[in-house]
């Protein structure tokens, strides 16, 4: 079975649903990251999740099977702490199941969900092009996200989101 068929059939609890959430609403985020391609070419976007723990690691290992995959590789020694954090990262569909799962609990992250999962729902599909408005919308989506994850004003003028 397939990492991604094993992720998708998993069935979840409310109440691991709420788990999910409550740790995702203190040590997760959400970020929009460059699609790549060999070219280069491709001006869209990928939703990605990512939750961080760096008090018990174990934690980050029981949410991964937890959610049907396997447990982060990535330990990460951040900005010279001696502490070392476990980071597990999500990203496109899989992200997006995720981020409707834990729609209804999260209380603090409701903004970054709406707009990663209106982004995602709205992708372009392999083989189309993106359009102008489908580029400005990304990128504002993005912009928003930098200041609700408070990594600062990405640009003097950030548009509203829609």
């Amino acid at each position: 079975m397939s990492f991604s068929t094993l992720f998708e059939e998993r069935e979840m609890l409310n109440t691991d649903w709420a788990y999910l959430a409550g740790i995702f609403d203190g040590e997760g985020s959400v970020y929009l990251s460059r699609a790549g391609n060999k070219s280069g070419s491709l001006r869209t976007y990928v939703v990605c999740v990512t939750v961080v723990c760096g008090v018990n690691i174990e934690v980050i290992d029981d949410i991964a099977i937890l959610i049907g995959c396997s447990p982060p590789k990535e330990r990460i020694n951040g900005y010279g702490n001696k502490r070392i954090a476990s980071r597990l990262r999500i990203k496109g569909s899989k992200a997006l199941w995720f981020l409707e799962g834990v729609k209804p609990y999260v209380r603090m992250k409701v903004e970054q969900v709406k707009i990663a999962i209106d982004v995602r729902k709205g992708k372009v599909k392999r083989g189309e092009r993106c359009t102008e408005e489908r580029e400005d919308f990304e990128r504002t989506a993005k912009e928003r996200l930098t200041v609700l994850n408070k990594r600062g004003v990405p640009t003097l003028y950030l548009k509203p989101y829609i």
